[in-house]
C-alpha cells in the first residue's frame, strides 16, 4: 500500500513527521529525510511505502502534483497560522530573506493565502481514501488514524512536545560544528532571535498578535472567493 501525508509546508509538518519517527521505527526503514523541498519523509516496509510529500511545494515551486497512493491523510492548519509562519520561515530561515511587510506576504506568490488554499484544494480533489489531521487537536487526531489505531502513542507524543523540540533546537545550535549536513531538522538561524527558530512558537491562533484586523478581513475575503 502507498500512503500518501501530505501538508502546506510551515503547518505542523516537522512535528508531525517526528511523531511518525518514533511510531514507525519498529515496522518501516526511513529511507528518506528532507530530501528535497518537496519530500520531507520516506519510510518503507514490505507492505507499505509512506511518503510524507509538499506536492512540489508551494515555497519554491509552481509546478504542484500528487503522487501516486492509496491512502491520503491531509494535516490542516489555520490558514492564517499557516502564513504567519511561512512568512516568519522565508524572512529568518531563508537566504537572501525576504524583503516586505507581512501585509504584503499575504499576496506572496510563495506562501501567499492563495497557495495555501491551492494546495489544499489540489489534495481534496485528487486524494484517494482521505484520513485527517489537524494541527489544533493533533495529540487526539492521530490516535484516530486508521494506520496508528492499534497503537499507544503517548509516548511519541510525549517525547515530542514543543518544549522537548525546542529542547533539541537549541542543543543542535549549540553543537552543529559536529552534525552532517542536514542532520539537524531543528536548529535556530541565530541561537538569540527566536524568530530563527523552527520551534518559533506553536501557539493556535497566533496569526492575531501579527496580522491587523484589515489584514484578517482580506483574507477571509480571498477564502470566500474559493468557496
Amino acid at each position: 500500500m502507498k500512503i500518501l501525508f501530505t501538508a502546506h509546508p510551515k503547518s505542523g509538518t516537522t512535528w508531525l513527521c517526528r511523531i511518525l519517527d518514533c511510531l514507525l521505527a519498529s515496522s518501516h526503514k526511513r529511507t528518506a529525510f528532507n530530501q528535497s523541498v518537496d519530500i520531507k519523509r520516506i519510510y518503507e516496509s514490505a507492505g507499505s511505502t509512506i511518503t510524507f510529500s509538499f506536492l512540489g511545494n508551494p515555497l519554491y515551486s509552481d509546478e504542484l502534483y500528487v503522487p501516486d497512493h492509496d491512502k491520503c491523510i491531509i494535516l490542516y492548519r489555520d490558514y492564517k497560522d499557516i502564513l504567519v509562519s511561512a512568512y516568519f520561515q522565508q524572512k529568518y530561515r531563508m537566504y537572501p530573506p525576504l524583503d516586505g511587510t507581512i501585509s504584503e506576504f499575504i499576496d506572496s506568490d510563495r506562501g501567499g493565502i492563495r497557495g495555501i488554499i491551492e494546495l489544499y484544494r489540489l489534495i481534496e480533489k485528487e486524494g484517494k481514501n482521505k484520513e485527517y489531521l489537524h494541527y489544533e487537536t493533533m495529540e487526539e487526531s492521530i490516535k484516530q488514524l486508521s494506520l496508528f489505531r492499534n497503537m499507544s502513542i503517548d509516548t511519541c507524543l510525549e517525547a515530542n512536545t514543543f518544549e522537548r523540540m525546542r529542547q533539541l533546537e537549541v542543543a543542535n545550535y549549540r553543537n552543529k560544528i559536529n552534525l552532517l549536513p542536514g542532520e539537524a531538522e531543528l536548529c535556530p538561524m541565530e541561537i538569540k532571535d527566536i524568530n530563527s527558530y523552527k520551534t518559533r512558537n506553536g501557539k493556535i491562533n497566533d496569526h492575531v498578535n501579527h496580522l491587523s484586523q484589515a489584514d484578517i478581513d482580506k483574507i477571509d475575503h480571498i477564502i470566500k472567493e474559493y468557496q
